[in-house]
């Protein structure tokens, strides 16, 4: 069964209305796009809670993630991939945006790979690419995340975080595992982004944490809301970093047993950065 024959079967509703998805097609439609795709562990959850707090740029939600797109479905009331969107832009807009975040894993799995999900969108919309510059500290914080079970601060005890710190220990073959996963989806992005054309915004995690949620949120308000872009911003933080001196250690640890594993990232990284330069 081909990828895309896959992501069909993620569209089946046995409760599909067509009359009510025909009255919900007359309702106005965010005539906006903005997408986020993403790595694990990047700060994605941060930043869409950010963007969505600011009610200028969407919802950028996982409203592609198979593992939560049957409810979904349902409550908008879909059966296909163009009828899903078409009805996300009309329930879960916010400022005339439609907005959403999607691993290339999730795109793939949904939608294949060519033309997958840009053919239910319009053409050279805006997408922020967001990804760690510190690939192994990433791994290290998914490692971590997946051995404890804690993956957010949100809904999280402070207690609960430190019994997971407690728990953490370090395991080489767990975290080149996580790396691995991680880098795969870089080097996909990379192809992905190699191919599309449309503004492009490469943002890491590190980048984001420095400059803080008001001054990231005006660097996407000058490029696609400029009008917007010296209004009063406010924000309720919600996530915090779980990372701690010992995901620093456990990672300058294991750069120095993966030496050769350090080297084959910088070289890619190093090429994808030739590659920008020459196109611009």
């Amino acid at each position: 069964m081909s990828l895309r024959d896959m992501g069909k079967g993620l569209f089946h509703n046995p409760d599909f209305d067509p009359d009510r998805f025909a009255a919900d097609m007359e309702k106005r439609a965010a005539a906006r796009t903005l997408g986020i795709l993403f790595t694990p562990r990047s700060g994605s959850s941060w930043l869409t809670d950010v963007l969505t707090q600011t009610r200028l740029f969407g919802k950028p939600q996982e409203w592609f993630n198979p593992n939560f797109m049957g409810n979904t479905l349902k409550r908008v009331n879909a059966n296909s991939p163009q009828g899903y969107i078409d009805m996300l832009r009309r329930k879960h807009s916010l400022g005339n945006f439609f907005s959403f975040e999607v691993t290339i894993y999730q795109m793939h799995r949904v939608f294949g790979k060519d033309p997958g999900l840009m053919a239910y969108l319009p053409e050279k919309f805006p997408l922020i690419y967001l990804r760690r510059q510190d690939m192994v500290l990433q791994a290290v914080s998914l490692a971590k995340a997946v051995q404890t079970d804690v993956f957010h601060t949100v809904n999280t005890t402070p207690e609960e975080i430190a019994s997971a710190e407690a728990r953490f220990e370090y395991d080489g073959d767990q975290i080149r595992q996580w790396l691995e996963h991680i880098f795969d989806q870089e080097r996909k992005c990379e192809a992905f982004l190699a191919d599309r054309e449309g503004p492009l915004l490469r943002i890491t995690y590190e980048q984001m944490m420095r400059a803080g949620a008001e001054q990231t949120v005006r660097r996407f308000l000058r490029r696609w809301r400029p009008l917007k872009a010296d209004d009063p911003l406010t924000f309720e933080p919600r996530h915090a970093k779980i990372g701690s001196a010992r995901n620093k250690t456990f990672a300058q640890r294991f750069r120095d047993e993966n030496p050769g594993v350090m080297a084959e990232i910088a070289a890619f990284r190093e090429d994808v950065r030739a590659s920008i330069a020459g196109a611009g």
